[in-house]
């Protein structure tokens, strides 16, 4: 619950109070973020073991269960039920109505990931050690707890290697950390600067996904430094190893080809910093838009 609920109080108050920019086009169903809706088969395995669930299929076929197991069984059923209503309230509360059901679809999904659906696994193993104890044979005994064995050490060996940061990302945070103010906003889906920053990103965020397409893929000079303004964007980061052949898919969850490569076009943006995995860039503080510069002639 504590989980769902700071994942989405970060996301609520990140949000402007709009749904959308005068003028321009909001995300629309064609360029939904793709990776909201991927089921990853690795994580059923992953997260609950292999051995939770052959234990499961042992309780259910054998009929190990009992009037007993009920209550853990309801509390099992309402936690899943009632996870989602977490983060959706707290749309509510910051946001508005309007917001939080036009944000229905990634509540539910970032609520039911396995991440927060998992204070109930060792409910689900209470049960399932019925399976366990109903194996008579005590090889097969054996060989499950060995299989759990194996999987606590391969799962610790793979969150070393996904969570060690290379050195060149390692130093594109430190940049960041001494040559930004504290107060900037970064555009990135890298949200690992957060903890080794302390700045604040946004593009997971769903008040910057509505305009993403647009921005990425229609914007021109002036439009897209009033996007960025709109949001308090002040950066850019760029991780290019997750730079994403736009050509054939059109994919937000990544950093377009095609956008990228029309970056240094953009007056107002200003690379600070390039490296082999990283490239940084700054808003212009004083860069004027096109339509600002005509006002003020007209004034």
């Amino acid at each position: 619950f504590h989980g769902a609920l700071f994942y989405s109080k970060a996301q609520a108050l990140m949000m402007p109070n709009t749904l959308g920019t005068p003028g321009y086009p909001t995300l629309s169903a064609p360029f939904i973020h793709p990776e909201n809706f991927v089921i990853y088969p690795e994580n059923f395995i992953k997260y609950p073991g292999i051995a939770l669930y052959i234990c499961l299929g042992l309780y259910l076929l054998r009929r190990q269960y009992n009037i007993k197991d009920f209550p853990m069984a309801l509390a099992i059923l309402g936690y899943i039920l009632i996870l989602p209503l977490v983060p959706f309230v707290v749309y509510l509360k910051d946001q508005s109505l309007e917001i939080a059901i036009a944000n229905i679809h990634n509540i539910f999904n970032t609520s039911l990931s396995f991440r927060y659906v998992g204070p109930v696994f060792p409910l689900v193993a209470i049960l399932a050690s019925g399976g366990f104890v109903s194996l008579e044979n005590i090889s097969w005994k054996k060989a499950l707890i060995s299989l759990c064995i194996l999987q606590m050490f391969i799962s610790t060996l793979y969150v070393y290697n996904s969570r060690r940061l290379a050195p060149p990302i390692k130093e594109a945070y430190e940049f960041i950390r001494i040559n930004t103010p504290k107060d900037s906003s970064i555009l990135t889906t890298n949200t690992d600067i957060v903890i080794h920053s302390g700045r604040k990103v946004m593009w997971s965020s769903d008040g910057t996904m509505q305009y993403l397409p647009y921005l990425f893929w229609e914007a021109k000079d002036n439009e897209a430094f009033e996007i960025l303004k709109a949001y308090r964007i002040t950066h850019l980061f760029i991780l290019k190893s997750d730079i994403w052949d736009d050509s054939v898919t059109k994919n937000i969850g990544k950093y377009p080809k095609s956008f990228v490569n029309k970056l240094q076009s953009f007056s107002f943006l200003k690379c600070i910093f390039d490296s082999e995995a990283v490239s940084i860039w700054a808003v212009e503080p004083t860069y004027v838009s096109v339509d600002r510069r005509k006002d003020s002639v007209a004034q």
